[in-house]
């Protein structure tokens, strides 16, 4: 079954044979150190391919936009966790990915998932407010923080050009309207492939307003 599921994203969204391979490794190694470390949700792992492979692989599209045509541009995973998306993306042939995550034994298995596949990936075991001394062109997170909190964590990782890709759940005017009290900023929002009630939002132009 799960090789079907994998064979059904694959045409999806266009994975080449080696990618299919270094995200079943990830597979693998996820379901072994999940033994002895939380790294998701135990109830979601057999749902692996649906929900965080699904969820990871729906923002190639945008993230493969604001990088193909820009070379070395750098992207960042804040609050990676497992490597949701950040790590399965880069598996999928994204380049320049820094994964942020401040837990050390999930920046273990990230350390060891980047070994096993030969996938370059840059990891910073830290905090978001302490990586400030690098500005990236591309921002994502997911299940992080509300929208104003991912604007304050990001910004000052960010410069004038960058782009930020955050899904969203039910809840995603609410936060948007919370947001504009503080910031401004362009949007475009696109539906969840993986969930019926979420949004990805397409962010660009962020910019603190001025009181």
């Amino acid at each position: 079954m799960a090789a079907q599921e994998l064979m059904d994203l694959a045409d999806r969204f266009n994975l080449t044979t080696d990618a299919q391979d270094r995200l079943t490794t990830y597979h693998d190694l996820l379901a072994k150190w999940q033994k002895t470390v939380n790294l998701v949700g135990p109830r979601t792992l057999e749902h692996f391919w649906s929900r965080h492979m699904l969820d990871s692989l729906q923002l190639l599209e945008l993230v493969r936009k604001h990088t193909v045509e820009k070379p070395g541009a750098t992207v960042a995973d804040l609050g990676t966790g497992a490597g949701i998306p950040g790590i399965l993306l880069a598996l999928s042939g994204i380049e320049n990915m820094t994964l942020v995550e401040s837990d050390i034994r999930k920046a273990a298995f990230l350390r060891e998932v980047s070994r096993v596949t030969e996938t370059k990936v840059t990891i910073k075991n830290n905090r978001i407010e302490k990586i400030a001394d690098q500005k990236f062109d591309l921002i994502l997170a997911r299940a992080l923080a509300p929208l104003s909190k991912l604007f304050e964590l990001s910004f000052p990782i960010s410069h004038v050009n960058t782009n930020f890709i955050f899904p969203k759940g039910l809840k995603v005017d609410e936060e948007l309207n919370e947001s504009k009290t503080d910031w401004q900023f362009s949007c475009l929002s696109h539906k969840s492939l993986s969930d019926e009630t979420g949004s990805i939002l397409e962010i660009s132009d962020l910019q603190p307003k001025t009181r």
